[in-house]
């Protein structure tokens, strides 16, 4: 199943997994995917060493690299914004109310204690710090979601020679990231797992395709709600190049959500929870908003009736 993204990146099969787990990340280069790691919460120490890691467990393979850099933030222009800092900014009446509405309901306060260093989540300035720390390896490919990316990011790529993705939710998103001169759109319907839009897959991809067509050639991924090869199969009949996947992972054996959020580190949810992922259907996935901090709605999934059914059979 060869496509152009097979070319574009060098690798055999045109699906491309994205994981917070190195493991994940390697075995699907390994196979002859391509794994993509998401890098969020890295630091340049840190990525560098899941970086040697995957140097080291993927054969030769290429592999690729997902931060999060909003386009709109509401600190944008701030420097030196930390966590504790925005937290801070909390009023005392909303910790309040927070405090009432967890108790009311039984939920456990648990905190999370930062440096007081620690950076602001989605930072743009530590995203970029990331990223030219791990074109110290063989990456093929880096992506951002949440907006267009930054004139760095792409600049970043174009002087290394590795494309740049952008995920977008809405035909209109697609427009502008091919504007600003992105190689590869991840088009996301509304059955991911995190996103930014609510037009299913299968109408959204070939919107994308037809509104892309006339300004310039731009390989499309489709994503939300892929699982199987006969899915896969059908979104390239659409026109796509190939499919960017997610959340199929984390239940499989080589995700770190199986033992714990670190290697070595086991956490006892963590069988009930891939339980639930395996046996959840699509009648048990309820989305549920959220409000992102680049004030967004963005959606996410909860298989809480699976949830329930494990538990009671645990």
């Amino acid at each position: 199943m060869k496509s152009p993204i097979c070319d574009m990146l060098g690798i055999e099969f045109p699906l491309l997994a994205f994981s917070h787990c190195r493991d994940v990340v390697a075995a699907v280069s390994r196979a002859g995917g391509f794994g993509v790691l998401g890098a969020t919460s890295h630091t340049p120490e840190s990525i560098e060493q899941e970086l040697k890691w995957i140097d080291d467990h993927v054969d030769g393979k290429p592999y690729g690299l997902d931060v999060l850099i909003p386009e709109n933030i509401s600190t944008a222009g701030e420097k030196n914004v930390t966590w504790k800092s925005l937290e801070a900014r909390i009023s005392s009446e909303h910790r309040a109310f927070t405090r009432n509405l967890l108790k009311k309901y039984g939920i456990e306060l648990t905190t999370t204690n930062v440096a007081d260093n620690q950076p602001q989540p989605f930072d743009a300035q530590c995203a970029l710090e990331v990223l030219d720390a791990s074109f110290r390896h063989p990456i093929r490919l880096i992506a951002n979601a949440l907006g267009v990316p930054p004139k760095a990011m792409i600049d970043m790529g174009k002087q290394h020679g590795v494309p740049v993705a952008a995920l977008v939710g809405a035909k209109e998103h697609a427009l502008r990231q091919v504007a600003a001169g992105v190689d590869v759109l991840v088009v996301q319907g509304t059955e991911a797992g995190g996103h930014c839009g609510e037009v299913s897959t299968m109408v959204l991809v070939p919107e994308v395709i037809k509104a892309i067509k006339p300004i310039r050639d731009v390989p499309v991924l489709a994503a939300g709600g892929i699982m199987t090869g006969r899915q896969m199969a059908a979104c390239m009949a659409m026109g796509a190049a190939g499919v960017w996947t997610g959340s199929v992972w984390l239940s499989r054996r080589a995700s770190c959500v199986r033992s714990g959020p670190m290697p070595g580190i086991a956490d006892p949810t963590a069988p009930v929870r891939c339980r639930c992922r395996c046996r959840a259907s699509s009648a048990a996935t309820p989305s549920t908003r959220s409000i992102a901090p680049q004030h967004q709605v963005m959606r996410r999934r909860a298989t809480s009736s699976a949830i329930l059914s494990a538990k009671g059979s645990a």
